[in-house]
């Protein structure tokens, strides 16, 4: 409840280049996939931190999003609970569909 009520006491002005929320959704789907293939990557003793740069580097670039804008607009969406809550929802329901695809993909394979 604190983390909740110093959120909305601090409440970033929009930014300048607001990202609208469907975009901005795709943007964070696709830093967790990047995510999820650098944690694959560690286990296999990569320069993380060459590989993290480049692959949110590609999904800025995917985009066209500044890692600056992206940063502003993180902190203006999640400054915003419920919204940011609802944004999330769509993440997880957007990652969970890619991954039931993936796996119907690597059924068909075998």
């Amino acid at each position: 409840v604190f983390v909740a009520a110093c959120a909305n006491e601090y409440m970033p002005q929009e930014p300048e280049n607001l990202i609208p929320e469907d975009k901005f959704i795709e943007m964070i789907v696709d830093i967790h996939i990047a995510d999820a293939v650098l944690s694959n990557e560690q286990m296999h003793d990569v320069n993380l931190a060459d590989t993290t740069k480049s692959y949110y580097n590609f999904v800025f670039n995917k985009h066209q999003v500044s890692r600056y804008d992206f940063n502003e607009n993180m902190k203006y969406y999640t400054a915003q609970t419920a919204r940011f809550e609802k944004m999330y929802a769509s993440v997880i329901d957007k990652l969970e569909v890619k991954a039931a695809e993936a796996t119907e993909k690597a059924k068909e394979k075998k």
